[in-house]
């Protein structure tokens, strides 16, 4: 019973919080992003193993600047791109929040490809949406 009052103010808390960003007209991706990111910065926003299977955290303020970083590099890469989706295939992991909003933040619309699809159902599905480029990894190709 206490666990769920405890759920219950965070949900509250959040609720209250969105009223605020609509409020302030900020209830847009971007400013839901940039409040979460701010208000939590010392929180953990992802745990995961890394290569050597040690178990790592990510806190909001590192996960914000990676994004920002990414999103910098990203524009440079979209540069001259036409308008369009760009896909995004990878598996879950602490990498993949981080590259769907540096792609939102340089606006563009992200499509989101299922990692488990084989290469040749992916690249046909990407091409029916025509998507201008795919952000993917070793471990689930394009």
């Amino acid at each position: 019973m206490k666990q769920f009052g405890k759920d219950y103010e965070a949900v509250r808390r959040l609720i209250d919080e969105g009223k605020d960003l609509r409020k302030e007209g900020r209830a847009t991706l971007e400013g839901i992003y940039e409040h979460t990111v701010s208000a939590n910065a010392k929180k953990t926003v992802a745990i995961y193993f890394d290569e050597d299977g040690r178990r790592k955290k990510m806190s909001y303020r590192r996960f914000g600047e990676l994004t920002r970083s990414i999103a910098a590099r990203l524009s440079t890469l979209f540069r001259g791109l036409e308008e369009g989706p760009i896909a995004l295939k990878m598996r879950n992991s602490e990498n993949w929040p981080i590259l769907f909003y540096a792609i939102a933040m340089n606006g563009r619309e992200v499509l989101l490809v299922d990692s488990r699809l084989k290469k040749e159902n992916a690249a046909n599905l990407i091409r029916q949406a025509g998507a201008r480029a795919v952000l993917a990894n070793e471990v689930d190709p394009y």
